[in-house]
C-alpha cells in the first residue's frame, strides 16, 4: 500500500513595514537585484509541490505578486503574530510551511528539508535554530552575539500542523496585545539568549512554547546559515545584494 502524500501549503509573511530599512515602500517590495524582496521566497516556494502559497501582504500591493494560480493574497492584520494566526486559520492542509518574506537566501532545497523534518516528527510546531557560529553577518545584534558558541539563532522559517495547534481565545488576545512582540515571539527570540546564558535548556523552551500553542514543539538545530538571515537594515540589504550577485564565500561569524 502506497504511503499517503503530504498535503502542504506554504505561507509567506510579507506584511512588514520595514521602517528600520528606511524605504518609501513596505519592506517586501523593496527592490533587491532588480526584483521585490518577497519574490525571492515566493519563487523558491513555487518549486515545491504545495497546494497553495498564501502570502500575507499589504492589500494595495497584492496585484504585484507573481501571477500563478496557487498564490493567494491575504490582507495583513497588523503585526507578526496576527499575520501568523491568519495563515494558520486559513490553511486547509495537513502541514503549513511559514517563511518570512525577507529571508531571501532560503531556497527550495532548504524548504524541502524542513518539510522532511515534519514528515518524521510528531510535533505540531517545528521552529529550527542555527548555531551562532554558522550564521551569516547580521548587523542589528538582536538574534545572536558574534563570538558566542552557545547561542542559537531562531530561524525565519517554521513548519506547523495547523490542526494540532490549539490556542484558546484568551491566550490569543494576550499574545496580540503587543502584536509585534507576543509571548511566542518573545520566547522564540529572547529564549535563545536564555539558553545561551544557561537560564534554561532547549527542552525547557520547547515545553514553554508548547504550553502556549497547545501542542508539542521541537527546535531542531540546523547548520544552514540562510535560515537565520533576513533583511532588517540597509547593511543586511547590501550583504544580500552581494550574495545574490554571486559575491563568493559567505563571511561566517567567528
Amino acid at each position: 500500500m502506497e504511503e499517503e502524500a503530504m498535503i502542504l501549503e506554504i505561507g509567506v509573511l510579507a506584511g512588514g513595514e520595514g521602517r528600520r530599512l528606511g524605504a518609501p515602500v513596505p519592506k517586501a517590495w523593496v527592490k533587491l537585484c532588480g526584483k521585490p524582496i518577497c519574490h525571492y521566497v515566493i519563487e523558491e516556494a513555487q518549486k515545491l509541490s504545495a497546494d497553495r502559497i498564501l502570502v500575507v501582504c499589504h492589500d494595495e500591493w497584492k496585484d504585484r505578486l507573481p501571477n500563478e494560480s496557487r498564490i493567494t493574497a491575504l490582507p495583513r492584520q497588523g503585526g507578526y503574530l496576527r499575520d501568523l494566526f491568519q495563515l494558520i486559520d486559513s490553511c486547509k492542509s495537513d502541514y503549513l510551511l511559514v517563511v518570512n518574506a525577507d529571508a531571501v537566501l532560503i531556497n527550495a532545497k532548504t524548504m524541502s528539508n524542513l518539510v522532511k523534518l515534519a514528515e518524521v516528527s510528531t510535533a505540531g510546531f517545528i521552529w529550527p535554530a542555527v548555531p551562532a557560529e554558522k550564521c551569516l553577518p547580521q548587523f542589528d545584534g538582536r538574534r545572536y552575539v558574534p563570538g558566542s558558541k552557545k547561542l542559537l539563532a531562531r530561524c525565519n522559517a517554521m513548519i506547523l500542523r495547523p490542526g494540532e495547534i490549539k490556542i484558546d481565545q484568551a491566550t490569543r488576545v494576550r499574545m496580540q496585545k503587543y502584536p509585534g512582540w507576543g509571548e511566542l515571539i518573545a520566547l522564540g527570540i529572547s529564549g535563545c539568549f536564555r539558553i545561551a546564558t544557561g537560564q534554561f535548556t532547549v527542552d525547557e523552551l520547547c515545553n514553554l512554547m508548547g504550553k502556549i500553542l497547545g501542542c508539542k514543539v521541537e527546535i531542531p538545530v540546523i547548520d544552514d546559515p540562510a535560515l537565520a538571515f533576513d533583511i532588517d537594515s540597509r547593511q543586511d540589504w547590501s550583504f544580500a545584494n552581494y550574495e545574490l550577485r554571486g559575491g563568493g564565500v559567505p563571511i561566517i561569524v567567528e
